[in-house]
């Protein structure tokens, strides 16, 4: 990210050297230590500063529309899904509670492209954990495990993911929810369904998008799930069962466990039905 030390680093010489550059050249260098001198320093410093967010914003604008005319000629596959193929994936499907994809696509040629995914990943990493709340992605809490990852040394770019339920209902997720981060990524890609802005379109063609991610899978070979029959509502509910009794004191801790009928009730404790009982008959 670009909190990251490395990028901290980074961005800091490239300011300091474009501080240093306007400070010469544009203010010629002026020696000593006066107000005079700190008031054209701190100058040379926001012009550098407004210099570089300007040649970045340009730089930017002429990569997306570059990118815009690439986007115009592109064309969408049409190509139907392969049914033997798909029959080789759908027959390890729905044996759980939980599923999982892998899907290899093939990069689109060309240098902005490749910077195009990038920008796609950079997004998308900072929402899922600055945004997002854990284990949810926008209001998509289904998702166990997604992962992209380009191949080093080709062109194939690797998807894979765990999530809970049906494929169909997964994409129809994807669909609904999280459209435009899917088409950010995937629009790089060949075959991918017709997309604007890097981000718009693209998925939101729902059938077509459906049929190009079919096409792009595999039969995953192995795959690990720890609760096989639990989607990620009870999983989270476990999990907070769990943090609650192991943070609890003894007293609450046993409150939890008697809600599982896990811990049998002391002879010397009493219900307040017992002890209203008791006491309507002492006064009887």
């Amino acid at each position: 990210t670009l909190l990251a030390p490395p990028m901290l680093v980074a961005v800091a010489v490239v300011v300091l050297v474009c501080w240093k550059l306007t400070y010469k050249l544009v203010f010629g260098d002026p020696s000593g230590l006066s107000f005079t001198t700190i008031a054209i320093a701190g100058t040379a410093l926001l012009l550098a500063v407004l210099g570089l967010i300007a040649m970045i914003v340009v730089a930017l604008g002429v990569c997306f529309i570059a990118l815009r005319r690439l986007e115009d000629i592109d064309r969408p596959h049409n190509t139907p899904v392969d049914l033997d193929a798909l029959d080789k994936i759908i027959v390890h499907e729905d044996r759980a509670a939980q599923n999982h994809m892998t899907a290899i696509s093939t990069m689109k040629v060309g240098t902005l492209r490749r910077l195009a995914l990038r920008l796609s990943f950079y997004l998308i990493s900072i929402t899922a954990r600055k945004v997002f709340r854990p284990g949810f992605l926008g209001t998509i809490n289904t998702i166990h495990f997604a992962r992209w990852v380009l191949l080093p040394g080709t062109n194939r770019l690797m998807f894979f993911s765990n999530y809970g339920g049906s494929w169909e209902s997964y994409l129809e997720d994807f669909i609904a929810k999280a459209a435009s981060g899917l088409t950010g990524v995937w629009s790089n890609t060949e075959g991918y369904p017709r997309t604007r802005w890097l981000f718009l379109d693209g998925a939101r063609d729902g059938d077509r998008f459906k049929r190009w991610a079919r096409r792009q899978q595999v039969p995953t070979l192995f795959w690990y799930s720890a609760y096989r029959e639990l989607n990620t509502a009870a999983i989270r509910i476990n999990s907070r069962i769990r943090r609650g009794i192991a943070s609890a004191t003894d007293n609450e801790a046993r409150d939890w466990l008697s809600l599982f009928g896990s811990l049998p009730r002391l002879a010397t404790e009493r219900t307040t039905v017992q002890k209203t009982t008791s006491l309507l008959a002492n006064i009887s």
